[in-house]
């Protein structure tokens, strides 16, 4: 197959050649997408199965000033015994067994 150029189809048109305009069309337009396509592939060949983020971006730590909690309301071990006879189980099988 020939390689045209764009000068081809300036050329072409011309002299007056429609079925040469179209083939250099054509051929041009081929090309471009094939290299389009292999860089898409190329591109997310490397997104998928390139190298991953650091993990050192991943992993951070809380300081207590960035905690809003308030002194005041502090919780006690007794109204954290409180809070183990509440029954969060909404399941069904224990509202018939109450009933």
């Amino acid at each position: 197959m020939t390689k045209f150029t764009t000068n081809d189809i300036v050329n072409y048109s011309a002299s007056q050649q429609p079925l040469k305009v179209a083939d250099a069309f054509d051929s041009i337009m081929r090309a471009k997408l094939a290299d389009r396509l292999d860089q898409f592939q190329a591109d997310y060949s490397q997104n998928v199965f390139g190298p991953q983020e650091d993990e050192e971006d991943l992993n951070f730590e809380i300081d207590d000033e960035d905690l809003d909690i308030d002194d005041e309301e502090d919780l006690d071990i007794e109204d954290m015994d409180d809070l183990e006879d509440i029954d969060l189980d909404l399941d069904e099988d224990d509202a018939d067994e109450d009933a």
